[in-house]
């Protein structure tokens, strides 16, 4: 289903962006809820939710060095999160530096969509 989605090829592609995530198939809600759960764990901490946030909100990659200065937090904290959720990121090396952001367009929408980050 995934790939589907990422080729545009899935047969409900082309109702945009917004219309995907509120049709997504239950079992892909289902997925992204379970990755939901495994990403919060026991909860989040305060510099977890605010990553998340800014991860949510960003429709390209970041370096931790960018996710840092918007949350005026050391890199290292950034880098500990973004290593911690690592299998839920695309991991991108631009100009020496490490962007990442959320795997998947739909499950960044996902998230923001069901207010999770509150």
């Amino acid at each position: 289903m995934l790939p589907a989605i990422n080729e545009n090829s899935h047969p409900d592609a082309n109702l945009g962006e917004s219309s995907l995530v509120s049709e997504l198939p239950p079992g892909l809600a289902a997925y992204y809820q379970n990755h939901w759960l495994r990403m919060r764990g026991d909860g989040l901490s305060a510099i977890e939710l605010s990553v998340l946030n800014v991860l949510v909100k960003s429709t390209t990659g970041l370096s931790v060095s960018a996710i840092a200065n918007i949350l005026d937090l050391d890199e290292y904290d950034v880098e500990k999160v973004l290593y911690n959720w690592i299998e839920f990121l695309n991991k991108q090396e631009i100009g020496g530096e490490t962007w990442y952001n959320l795997y998947h367009d739909s499950f960044r929408e996902w998230l923001g969509k069901h207010s999770i980050l509150e």
